[in-house]
């Protein structure tokens, strides 16, 4: 029977949102249709020379790409979570998972039995991984911080109107509206793997997007059909000691 999740309690600087409270599990839990899993990972906790050993080519030459080391490393260390999670989900050793991207480029498993959908999103040190039976589910992260453009890219995102009402805003409540508006936005696109280019495209009507805190001073989206409350997110922190299936 695995350890009831902590309950989840107002944000103390915006009480709208949910702070989440994360367990820290040796495996994942049961999987449930009507249930959300959202994974903490800490991308400066490596999981070492085991979980770069468990990356393909594709995944070490991604990483390769970005010009900081600290990028890299914790590129590298986001690709080994992501594999030690799904894996754990699945029975199966996370060098041995392979990937594929659907029609629209979002990442998916392929050769697998069970219909496990799963979105990753990472800022800074932060990332998270959400994890959904079946149906697809978008996640987006981001740090809280005061940005002098976000009237000028809400104009070009969201609209004249939207960015109007953001400018009309005391400052500190426009930045922090306008992450809302882009962490949903993030997460709508990343659901179906459309991207940022085709934001413009409407969602199927029965989408849901919820906010939360997974940290002070940030804020998350997930997007879903049948999204469960944020309040009622089973949200786990990951370890780099949490047991891997055996090859």
């Amino acid at each position: 029977m695995p350890e009831p999740q902590a309950a989840h309690a107002a944000c103390p600087h915006d009480p709208a949102l949910v702070t989440l409270c994360w367990r820290t599990v040796r495996e994942p839990p049961p999987l449930a249709a009507d249930t959300v899993h959202l994974w903490r990972i800490a991308l400066d906790e490596s999981a070492g020379d085991a979980g770069a050993a468990w990356l393909t080519s594709e995944e070490h030459a991604h990483a390769a790409q970005l010009h900081q080391t600290e990028l890299r490393r914790r590129c590298l260390s986001g690709h080994a979570a992501r594999r030690a999670i799904l894996g754990g989900y699945l029975a199966t050793a996370p060098a041995e998972l392979r990937f594929a991207r659907g029609a629209a480029g979002k990442p998916m498993l392929v050769g697998v039995a069970q219909p496990l959908e799963f979105n990753f999103s990472a800022s800074g040190a932060l990332a998270l991984l959400a994890v959904s039976l079946a149906e697809p589910i978008g996640v987006d992260c981001e740090w809280l911080r005061a940005r002098v453009d976000a009237v000028a890219i809400a104009r070009r995102m969201f609209g004249v109107a939207r960015a109007a009402e953001l400018a009309a805003l005391p400052e500190t409540a426009c930045w922090r509206a306008f992450y809302r508006d882009w962490t949903a936005l993030e997460a709508r696109v990343k659901r179906d793997g459309r991207g940022l280019a085709r934001h413009r495209v409407p969602d199927p009507p029965d989408i849901a997007v919820a906010h939360a805190a997974p940290a002070p001073g940030a804020i998350c989206a997930l997007a879903r059909r049948r999204l469960p409350p944020p309040s009622a997110w089973q949200t786990f922190r990951f370890s780099a000691g949490m047991a891997c299936p055996p090859r």
